[in-house]
């Protein structure tokens, strides 16, 4: 039995993960769509007993080396895949939606939040996975990814959601089929009877739910740009999810992607020229050529909007991480522009970092003047719109208000953003 800190396991977590990282690179060519979001996940072999097959946080995927000794190429190929389509459907947030709706729902029938016992021994946690791995395994099959035999699926309800099949499962009884990992995580061995079970330091799952969700948006927005950008990688069942997951988080976030997205240029694959940054990795992966993201982004530093500021810079980061090329030039103005600056994926992270002080008055002119010069793809104008109208410019405009406010004229995109 090989121990996570012996020469041995070591060497052996290393051979799983080098094999990992080329079924990722195998999967680019087969399942672009898949293998592109795991390039934002972190792929980790591990040797502990609290993990019987493999999970995720949202972040990582982590895999039990004894489990993967067991498996066909190809039914290591899908476990990759099936981890991404969890990470991607946020099943584990959605599980959290789900268990509030239904003690509100408790609460407001019966005044307590007790649920009368169900025949059986399946908790709700347990029909709830095997839910999320139907929705998943769906996916799979679209894609025609070779499944263990007896994972997951009820063909009766192919399509449904994982919501839908979890009601189906609470009326019907007792689920059938074989769970492909785990959805749970614990502190606990799931081998008590030996006397010294094995942990790995390498298995630590994210217990934040707030970094977990902010993990599940950027990769929504990563899953939509390559949505735009490679048509053709994604199955009509993938599309289909995507669409249910933005219509039930359709925020002020969304929109904004929508409108960014909207106006930038599909990327093309040239393999021809590697991509330097998966290199060192071992893997031979494609540049993405084509014409750059070009976004102009001017800030009113008035009072009302600096408050605000912080969160939608944050959010200007994360859909911005989602592209492998693209400019962005931050105009600060009041009565005037006051400064610009100019990031690229390069310098990226300091634009979280960035405050700065409120000021007084507005005035569109000057910075819409400055905007023509710059002759961006887009713009976005973050304001509170108090100032006289300012003429059109030949390039989309998105304002993005405090709840509240409203735009200055009546042409371009309007976003109201919520209060903090």
């Amino acid at each position: 039995m090989l121990h996570p800190d012996a020469p041995e396991g070591v060497a052996a977590k290393n051979r799983w993960l080098a094999t990992l990282q080329q079924d990722r690179a195998v999967l680019l060519a087969r399942q672009p769509f898949v293998a592109a979001i795991a390039m934002n996940l972190e792929l980790v072999p591990v040797l502990d007993d609290r993990l019987q097959t493999a999970c995720t946080d949202g972040s990582r995927i982590f895999f039990s080396v004894d489990f993967l000794q067991t498996l066909p190429d190809s039914h290591r190929l899908a476990l990759i895949g099936h981890e991404v389509w969890h990470c991607v459907a946020g099943h584990f947030l959605r599980h959290r939606i789900q268990r509030d709706s239904e003690a509100a729902a408790d609460l407001g029938q019966t005044g307590s939040g007790t649920e009368p016992p169900r025949p059986g021994f399946w908790s709700d946690a347990d029909l709830w996975n095997y839910a999320c791995d139907h929705e998943v395994n769906h996916l799979l099959l679209s894609d025609r990814f070779a499944l263990p035999a007896g994972a997951v699926f009820y063909p009766p309800l192919a399509g449904r959601n994982a919501e839908q099949v979890y009601q189906w499962l609470k009326e019907s009884g007792a689920p059938g089929g074989q769970l492909m990992d785990q959805h749970e995580f614990s502190q606990d061995t799931d081998n008590p009877d030996r006397s010294q079970p094995r942990q790995d330091r390498d298995f630590h799952p994210e217990p934040s739910e707030a970094r977990r969700q902010q993990q599940h948006r950027k990769l929504i927005n990563t899953a939509c740009t390559i949505r735009q950008t490679q048509p053709g990688s994604l199955s009509r069942e993938g599309r289909e999810l995507l669409d249910r997951l933005l219509e039930q988080r359709r925020d002020w976030r969304d929109l904004l992607r929508q409108f960014i997205q909207s106006d930038s240029s599909p990327e093309k694959t040239d393999w021809q020229r590697p991509n330097r940054r998966y290199l060192a990795q071992g893997l031979f992966l494609p540049r993405r050529r084509g014409e750059k993201l070009n976004l102009l982004v001017a800030v009113d530093l008035s009072g009302s909007t600096c408050d605000l500021l912080p969160m939608f810079l944050a959010e200007l980061v994360a859909i911005a991480e989602s592209y492998m090329s693209f400019e962005l030039t931050l105009l600060t103005f009041d009565t005037r522009v006051l400064s610009r600056e100019v990031f690229t994926p390069f310098n990226l992270q300091a634009l979280k970092a960035r405050r700065f002080a409120p000021c007084g008055g507005t005035d569109f002119g000057p910075v819409f003047q400055q905007a023509r010069q710059e002759q961006p793809t887009a713009m976005i104008c973050f304001t509170d719109g108090y100032a006289a109208p300012v003429a059109q410019p030949p390039f989309p405009v998105l304002w993005l208000l405090p709840k509240g406010c409203k735009p200055p004229v009546a042409w371009g995109g309007c976003i109201e953003m919520p209060e903090q």
